[in-house]
């Protein structure tokens, strides 16, 4: 914001300046008769024909300062973008092998809980069969305690 109400001022300084470099010529062509004055207002007229070249290199060089900052500016940000371009690789690739692990770790708890539900299947029908063999055992020993009764 500064550079610009610089650079305004400075092209204000200039029209000014240009005014004044008509004024002077005007000035200069009716002093002809009076060689003193001649002299004079050419010195003025050399002198803002000068201040006019100095108000011209500043405004280039400040057009040139900007420039670089604008440059600057421009490839700070190229930079700024490549980085965060990188971390969102990073990231996902960090995303994809998470999701690949806790895909590997669901189908291993799947696994788990299904060789669970086997031994609780395989448990009961022991527990069964236990219950089995003791009715037969006691069957046998009423059979026993009759055949040894006797």
């Amino acid at each position: 914001m500064h550079r610009v109400s610089c650079i305004e001022n400075l092209q204000e300084q200039l029209r000014d300046k240009d005014k004044q470099l008509t004024n002077l010529k005007d000035r200069v062509k009716s002093l002809q008769t009076d060689s003193s004055n001649t002299d004079t207002a050419l010195a003025t007229l050399e002198e803002a024909l000068s201040e006019k070249e100095r108000i011209i290199e500043r405004l280039k060089e400040q057009r040139e300062r900007d420039d670089r900052e604008r440059l600057e500016e421009i490839e700070s940000f190229k930079k700024e973008n490549k980085d965060l371009k990188e971390k969102v690789n990073a990231l996902q690739a960090e995303l994809t092998e998470k999701e690949s692990s806790l895909i590997d770790l669901k189908e291993h708890a799947s696994s788990l809980a299904s060789a669970g539900l086997k031994r609780d299947s395989k448990l009961k029908s022991l527990e069964i069969a236990i219950e089995q063999k003791k009715e037969e055992c006691s069957k046998l020993e009423a059979q026993l305690k009759k055949v040894t009764a006797i």
